[in-house]
């Protein structure tokens, strides 16, 4: 949804969400630009990492309501919540994103 300059509502997916390193740079960088919004849904096969970044990426928000407004949602599978996504980032060289459903490559 676009209003005023602003894209609200933007679904993102993050496969290897759980990663480290990407945390604190990727939600700083969406965080910074004030004009998107949306949700972000981490996979990881640690689920545990990716629920960690799932609390840090929330706690930017929280922190920082001028910011822009992200929420940070971690997911224990695939398939689930991908319907409404617009943009897949992928970190795993493991899986292969298609337009109908990521599944492990072969």
């Amino acid at each position: 949804m676009r209003t005023n300059r602003q894209v609200k509502k933007i679904n993102i997916a993050y496969i290897g969400g759980g990663s480290r390193g990407w945390a604190w740079g990727f939600m700083s960088d969406l965080a910074s630009e004030t004009g998107l919004s949306g949700t972000v849904r981490l996979y990881d096969i640690d689920n545990e990492a990716a629920k960690s970044n799932e609390i840090i990426g929330n706690m930017i928000r929280q922190d920082y309501p001028d910011m822009a407004q992200w929420a940070y949602q971690q997911v224990d599978s695939l398939e689930k919540k991908w319907g409404q996504t617009q943009f897949f980032l992928q970190k795993h060289p493991n899986f292969l994103l298609s337009a109908d459903k990521i599944r492990p490559s072969t």
